[in-house]
């Protein structure tokens, strides 16, 4: 899971890395989902952004009222991108705050499927 938002500069960085990523894997077994955490009435901004990036997978939108972010990582205050690394069943194995590479999200998926906690 990818949160992000149109305005984050990081997030617009990255977020090449994670498409690309999602479509090499795809075989594997292993899906990236992105969560934008822009305000409801940007809806048409973001899908403007995932059609630009030629994201066809679901993507979601977070609408809650709370500042989602802290509840993803304790402590990040309203930091973004966040992203969530899951096992098979959907337990959290993995939290990054912060930009991610190609190859850092291929070190920590290998990671969670080999059992292993991701450092």
């Amino acid at each position: 899971l990818n949160f992000w938002a149109t305005w984050c500069g990081p997030c617009r960085a990255e977020f090449p890395e994670f498409v690309r990523f999602d479509r090499e894997h795809a075989a594997d077994n292993v899906e990236v989902r992105f969560v934008s955490l822009d305000d409801a009435t940007d809806l048409p901004l973001v899908r403007r952004f995932l059609d630009e990036h030629g994201v066809t997978d679901p993507s979601f939108l977070y609408t809650g009222r709370e500042d989602v972010t802290s509840q993803l990582a304790a402590g990040v205050g309203g930091a973004i991108p966040i992203t969530m690394i899951t096992d098979g069943t959907g337990a959290v194995k993995s939290v990054t705050v912060g930009t991610s590479s190609y190859d850092d999200l291929e070190r920590r998926v290998a990671a969670v499927r080999r059992g292993e906690t991701p450092s």
